[in-house]
């Protein structure tokens, strides 16, 4: 026989906080798409070509940036969840965002980090033209 548990008991157990995770994990990941539609349907406007996605950059790590044009080291990040804790803006997060920035710098990379904010108002898609054009000579 099934026992029905009571509103008190679900929230006690944890399986309310589990469900709202499930549900705010779901939601960034969408935002995230969006961001990337937007920006790809931002630099096509902009004349600028579209960056590789989830493209590896270090020999021997396995990390990854966001978008990155390869040919010009031009590696992006859009960076979601600025404004709660954890992820990438907990202390343990921000540390190792960095280690890779640096290590991305040293082999001669210029990493651009921005955030959907950026995106929405087209700032991002603005600063990845110049940047473009800077390492590509293009005028």
């Amino acid at each position: 026989m099934i026992r029905r548990i009571t509103a008190a008991e679900f929230r006690t157990r944890g399986y309310a906080k589990a469900a709202e995770n499930k549900v705010k994990a779901a939601r960034n990941r969408q935002k995230e798409a969006d961001a990337n539609v937007t920006l790809d349907r931002q630099l096509k406007k902009l004349g600028v070509p579209l960056p590789e996605h989830e493209k590896t950059f270090h020999p021997t790590r396995k990390w990854q940036f966001d978008r990155a044009y390869v040919d010009q080291k031009i590696g992006i990040e859009i960076d979601g969840g600025i404004w709660r804790s954890g992820g990438h803006n907990s202390g343990r997060g921000y540390s190792k965002d960095r280690t890779k920035d640096g290590a991305a710098i040293a082999l001669g990379w210029v990493v651009l980090r921005f955030t959907y904010a950026m995106v929405a108002d087209g700032s991002a898609a603005k600063i990845i033209q110049a940047a473009f054009k800077s390492k590509s000579g293009a005028k």
